[in-house]
């Protein structure tokens, strides 16, 4: 199974083996102390104290409080942060440790939940009152690790499959996973003025199938946070970029995964495609052309559900605090 462990949480306790493979710049510890002072975005809630979680094709609620990252094989090559109420995390690179129990100490523990791309259904009881617990929907299994039994399986008891669009509003395919396409349809920026609110909607450049759709996060924004965006994506500069000038290997040229901006409002729909994650054709391409990657446009892109990407340099650098 493919261990979930995006998120910046390090602990400090003995470590048998640690092999540490990197393909990108990781961008948490550059958007650590952005995110200081940037207010959380808020989402629409279906249900008040819960949000919806996506991936692959798959929905889930989880608490509203819960944070993003989770550490579970490798949880002893973290920092010992206080345990939060919960979190959520997706499939990516992790740790290659070998921890000396499979689970943090009872009192260092959080409640958490993984989508993963493989696995095992079924119910395993850990110790001290804690049980894991994976169901499969489409080709996703997803897991619950709590010691609260009516809360695991009020979460996985909203597990449920997509098609078309979810629940943010962002269709399980999209056509933005071909590098070569371009929005089309209203060529106008948007504007604060005229944006309601605008679907956060990230997909993968690899591998999918119908049955394991494209997308990878999804949220949905209104408010400030969508104002927000708007003013970015028409206050960055034309011309695209930033991409490296030289060493882009062809593998590397377009990326790992890629977002779609969705805005919404009475001045109409706009489709703003984000490009950042490969080391050529990098840029904003919105209102018939394309515009260059500011830290003001990815820093609340890539955060919560869409956190723990990698990238090149010259974006990452984007992210790091002037001065």
């Amino acid at each position: 199974m493919t261990e979930p462990s995006r998120g910046p949480r390090r602990r400090g306790c003995a470590v048998f083996a640690v092999t540490v493979i990197v393909v990108a710049i990781p961008l948490t510890a550059y958007l650590a102390v952005r995110l200081a002072s940037t207010s959380a975005a808020p989402e629409l809630e279906h249900h008040p104290g819960w949000r919806w979680e996506s991936y692959r094709g798959v929905e889930v609620r989880v608490p509203a409080t819960w944070g993003h990252g989770v550490a579970v094989t490798d949880w002893c090559a973290t920092d010992s942060d206080p345990p939060r109420d919960g979190a959520v995390g997706r499939p990516g690179g992790t740790h290659s440790v070998r921890c000396p129990t499979k689970y943090p100490p009872p009192d260092e523990r959080e409640q958490w939940l993984t989508f993963g791309d493989s696995g095992t259904a079924g119910v395993r009881p850990a110790d001290a009152g804690w049980t894991e617990e994976t169901r499969q929907a489409g080709q996703v299994f997803v897991t619950v690790f709590s010691d609260d039994d009516a809360l695991r399986t009020r979460i996985l008891d909203s597990l449920h499959t997509v098609t078309g669009n979810n629940v943010h509003g962002c269709p399980v395919e999209h056509p933005a996973t071909d590098p070569e396409y371009r929005p089309g349809g209203n060529a106008a920026l948007p504007t604060p003025a005229g944006v309601d609110s605008v679907s956060v909607c990230q997909y993968t450049l690899g591998d999918s199938s119908p049955e394991r759709p494209p997308i990878l996060s999804s949220r949905l924004l209104t408010g400030a946070a969508a104002d927000e965006l708007a003013r970015a994506v028409g206050a960055a500069p034309e011309g695209g970029g930033p991409d490296r000038a030289r060493g882009c290997v062809p593998r590397l040229r377009h990326g790992d995964d890629v977002v779609v901006l969705r805005f919404s409002g009475h001045e109409g729909d706009r489709e703003v495609l984000v490009r950042y994650s490969g080391c050529a054709g990098n840029g904003i391409y919105a209102g018939g052309g394309v515009r260059a990657l500011t830290g003001e446009l990815l820093t609340p892109l890539l955060s919560g559900p869409h956190a723990g990407y990698g990238t090149i340099h010259e974006v990452a650098e984007l992210l790091r605090p002037a001065g």
